[in-house]
């Protein structure tokens, strides 16, 4: 990314947080291609490592808007997991995204109780993960850990959701952790977790790392799902309904200039 352009008092400066996730594409190429210029702002992108830290911060006011998981302006407006302003998104950023990953051994154990369905992947490969979970009670092993990046995620529900599927109780038969995205490749090679739900590209960094395995990606749990959202405090957009609109716009010619092939490798 560009060093920040200088900013002139008369312009309307937006600050931005963002975590290092490829459907953080719309704010980025906002930024980097000038559609905020267009509209008559200045979009500062403030990279973040944990969705906890997004929050915190759009909560204070630190952040003007934010690249957010889906669950997180519902969760927010409940007052859940402390945020005490009400947040709403007015726009999506990102459909679909996720995947399944599980360490090379994992996968080998996978294999080793159930090939087919390891082999069709997506819903069927929780079949065989379910049969290795009973086999490790059984034998009184450690329940496997598995990540996800936020409990108010549609990570967390899709994993849930995939073990249930397989009659896995996900608070139960298994440990399930929050772990930045991030973070989660280097923790699937350092042991500290079996399996992860994430977004890319970290599901593709541990697979070239030679740690992990995809075995399910979310366009095999729930195609065109919602993903990412952007989010800005109620009383932030009540307050500067002009300056969201702008930022609106600016962030849907992004996504047009986004869905443009010839655009891919830029």
């Amino acid at each position: 990314m560009h060093a920040p352009k200088p900013i002139r008092r008369n312009e309307r400066v937006v600050q931005a947080g963002f975590i290092p996730l490829l459907d953080c594409a719309p704010l980025v190429i906002a930024r980097e291609r000038g559609f905020d210029e267009r509209f008559g702002f200045s979009l500062q992108l403030r990279r973040e490592v944990s969705w906890a830290n997004i929050r915190d911060k759009l909560d204070v006011g630190v952040f003007d808007c934010a690249h957010m998981l889906a669950p997180m302006p519902i969760a927010a407006t409940l007052g859940l997991g402390r945020a005490a302003e009400p947040v709403i998104a007015p726009m999506a950023l990102s459909l679909n995204g996720n995947a399944i990953t599980v360490s090379q051994g994992l996968y080998e154990e996978m294999r080793a109780a159930d090939e087919a369905a390891v082999r069709a992947g997506g819903m069927a490969a929780a079949r065989a993960l379910a049969h290795v979970v009973r086999r490790r009670a059984e034998a009184g092993r450690e329940p496997l850990t598995l990540g996800m990046v936020y409990p108010f995620s549609c990570h967390n529900y899709d994993l849930r959701f995939w073990l249930a599927a397989a009659g896995v109780d996900p608070d139960n038969d298994v440990n399930l952790i929050v772990v930045p995205p991030p973070l989660l490749a280097e923790s699937l090679k350092a042991g500290r977790v079996d399996g992860f739900c994430v977004g890319q590209p970290w599901n593709s960094v541990a697979v070239e790392q030679g740690h992990g395995v995809i075995v399910a990606t979310k366009n095999e749990l729930w195609p065109m799902s919602p993903e990412k959202v952007l989010g800005v405090r109620e009383a932030w957009a009540a307050e500067k309904p002009d300056l969201l609109s702008d930022i609106i716009r600016a962030l849907t010619l992004a996504g047009q200039w986004l869905d443009e092939p010839e655009n891919r490798r830029a």
